[in-house]
């Protein structure tokens, strides 16, 4: 609650921007635009008067903290480490983080704990304790692997806070002191002078350790249960749980996975004594609870990996609820018994959103940067806020609020009345439609498509009728928009055996599909920062699990290898949309040249079918942003020639909704502005060719500091 005005505000990082938003997604003010990136939090600091942003980003070889209060106004910044040489890749990774306020040296001042993550070893790994009342730097503990999870508590029963930390280990050849990055640790560190109190060594390679803090003998006393596992089936031992005693480390109880290939997707834990319960994600869909002595129980076999579990009291009662992500965009409640009693089907990967100061239950769900719902009671998604339902119950206005909502009612139904009304044009001044009624009925039928959830089984279902006794196509491959693959009958590929590096991987051999690529190249790509022993068995692994999910009987395997280099089997026939998309617009712009404009617009029409998305949305690697950049372009100019061929023939509502899609794409272009203004000009609603241009005018002063062109505010006034 960035205001103080009783209901939370929401702050997010989309791209290369920091936003400010209500809960009902209106953008109040954008943050900053924080170039080289590598990492960002939000704090209520006290000391510098509440909430706060803190960016950290690279400038002039170093990584800078920069604090910024919600008004945007720079509090201070402060130089954290320097950067080392970097490839010419110019990755940025968000590996650096604020993640606490605490008084760790005893000295009744709190000092900002900031956690350094380097993936690539372009800066030291490790935490910085920051006073910021004099913006210095007061201590350094450097860590050879990456950190995971941390928990300030006092171990040594000495009366000030200690650290304990569990690591990732990225085997990059990090070593500090007697420890190295090629194992995986829980570590528990001394608060006062930072002195390693123990040390145990968890896993091995790429290993992953995460840890909880949980009562589960019911003494009183707090256990460490610790999780290992990898992205990688060849490490040295397979996934496990373990359970240690505080303060000393002294192993409890321990569980290894009988199966090496099975990994650990997420867990959870809460509760004490005999009324512990430990729940364990798998990345074959099986979702396993433990007792305290670790002994496995299976609940649920889910038909996607999970990719997160949280434990939330959503109704107040004291018990918790569970709540699970899955891989194919799902997100399931079980109530306190562990029974499902409700699940959810977003259009993209849904994302938890814990309120920092929050009650039971409060927390946002969001999809697509877009906020989907906001507290849970039960089994069911339920907008109001807690808080605000409290205020209306503690105050007893219901009455006022009926009233308040009828008045509002009305005012919206006049209002819209209104806005029908100057929209519609007089019979006198309508010019007869000229357009030809296919190119007419096409664009509704495209405009139609586009807002319904399964566009892509419609168009699979399309190419595979088109092309019935010409061409039988083994695979259709969606890459505009979240990956899909789908079968030769229409039906889409479960997407569990997709991972962390096969989603890159299948993507650069897809798009290469008649070239062979040679495996150092793959490796540079994808593995450069493993040692070569490493990069090799982590590719061969890819390799046999994308053959192992794609290869069909009586063709071999989808990918072959020859002489060092992988290439997709030429057996195979696959539709791609991307090369389809690229191939419907130059056909337009050619038919366009020819002055076959109802040619070209039905090409065009069809291209703006397949764009569902940018191309490989969740995938941030750096040799697929020029091809994606120009696909955009792409997409932007088919929507400009669709929406001015249907404006020229009356048909401006239309044209309205092709030059809108093209400002999701392109929302600083004043030429797509323009053409809204003119459409909405054509229906002679000079309201909205005002608010329009207000838009515009708020959009480039806030976010590039630049007024309109000159010859923007003349077209703007000619339109009044």
């Amino acid at each position: 609650d960035t205001d103080n005005d009783g209901f939370d505000e929401l702050i997010c990082r989309r791209g290369d921007k920091i936003d400010l938003n209500t809960l009902s997604g209106q953008k109040l003010r954008r943050m900053w635009f924080p170039y080289h990136l590598h990492g960002w939090s939000v704090m209520n600091i006290e000391e510098l008067g509440g909430y706060c942003v803190l960016i950290f980003r690279e400038v002039d070889g170093w990584i800078r903290m920069e604090v910024f209060d919600t008004e945007k106004k720079l509090l201070g910044s402060l130089n954290l480490c320097p950067v080392n040489d970097r490839d010419q890749s110019g990755s940025f990774d968000l590996g650096v983080s604020a993640h606490d306020l605490a008084d760790i040296d005893g000295d009744q001042k709190d000092e900002l704990i900031v956690c350094l993550n380097a993936a690539y070893d372009i800066y030291p790994r490790g935490l910085l304790f920051i006073d910021l009342q004099r913006w210095s730097i007061v201590r350094e503990l450097p860590t050879a692997g990456n950190i995971i999870d941390m928990h300030l508590i006092d171990l040594d029963m000495d009366g000030t806070l200690d650290i304990l930390l569990s690591t990732f280990a990225p085997s990059n050849g990090a070593i500090v002191g007697d420890w190295d990055d090629d194992h995986s640790v829980l570590l528990a560190i001394r608060g006062l002078d930072c002195s390693v109190l123990w040390r145990r060594v968890i896993g091995g390679p790429l290993s992953y350790v995460q840890h909880r803090l949980i009562d589960l003998d019911g003494d009183g006393r707090e256990e460490i249960l610790v999780a290992e596992y990898s992205d990688f089936v060849d490490k040295e031992h397979n996934t496990c749980l373990k359970t240690f005693s505080l303060p000393d480390a002294v192993v409890l109880s321990e569980w290894e996975c009988p199966n090496r290939s099975t990994l650990i997707n997420c867990f959870t834990a809460w509760g004490k004594g005999q009324n512990s319960t430990i729940l364990v994600g798998f990345d074959d869909g099986d979702l396993v609870r433990f007792d305290r002595d670790l002994h496995p129980s299976p609940l649920y076999h889910f038909h996607a990996a999970m990719s997160f579990i949280h434990d939330v009291d959503l109704n107040g009662d004291g018990q918790k609820e569970v709540l699970i992500g899955l891989g194919d965009r799902t997100m399931v409640i079980l109530n306190h018994e562990l029974r499902l009693v409700g699940q959810q089907r977003f259009t993209g990967s849904p994302v938890i959103v814990q309120a920092q100061d929050g009650k039971f239950g409060e927390f946002a769900v969001i999809s697509e940067g877009v906020v989907c719902g906001w507290s849970v009671t039960g089994v069911g998604f339920s907008p109001p806020p807690p808080r605000f339902m409290a205020w209306i119950r503690r105050w007893g206005l219901y009455a006022g609020v009926v009233v308040i909502a009828v008045s509002i009612c009305v005012i919206y139904i006049y209002r819209t009345y209104r806005r029908v009304k100057s929209a519609i044009i007089p019979a006198d001044k309508v010019t007869p439609v000229e357009s030809d009624a296919a190119i007419r009925d096409l664009a509704g039928q495209v405009i139609a498509e586009m807002k319904e959830e399964n566009v892509r089984k419609t168009l699979c279902e399309e190419i595979i009728s088109k092309h019935k006794g010409k061409v039988s196509f083994d695979y259709l491959i969606f890459l505009l928009g979240d990956i899909e693959v789908y079968t030769d009958t229409g039906e889409v590929l479960s997407s569990h055996w997709r991972g962390t590096k096969r989603d890159p991987l299948f993507c650069v051999l897809v798009n290469n599909r008649t070239q062979r690529i040679h495996r150092e190249r793959l490796i540079d790509l994808l593995w450069r920062e493993f040692n070569p022993d490493k990069a090799y068995k982590n590719l061969r692994l890819a390799i046999h699990r994308l053959n192992h999910e794609l290869s069909l009987p009586g063709k071999g395997r989808f990918i072959t290898a020859t002489s060092q280099c992988y290439s997709i089997n030429p057996e195979y026939r696959i539709f791609i949309d991307a090369p389809e998309f690229e191939r419907l617009v130059s056909t337009g712009d050619r038919m366009h040249k020819d002055n076959r404009l109802e040619e070209s617009i039905d090409n065009y029409l069809m291209a703006i079918r397949f764009y569902i998305g940018d191309y490989l949305i969740n995938l941030y690697q750096p040799w697929f942003d020029t091809y994606r950049d120009n696909l955009r372009k792409l997409y932007v100019h088919a929507s400009k020639q669709v929406g001015r061929y249907l404006l020229n023939k009356n048909l401006p509502d239309r044209a309205l909704y092709f030059f809108r899609n093209a400002l999701k794409v392109d929302e600083y272009s004043e030429e797509l502005y323009i053409e809204v203004m003119r459409c909405y000009a054509a229906c002679g609603n000079k309201k909205a060719v005002e608010e329009e241009y207000r838009h515009l005018l708020k959009v480039l002063r806030e976010d590039l500091n630049a007024d309109p062109r000159p010859e923007t505010t003349q077209i703007y006034k000619s339109l009044m």
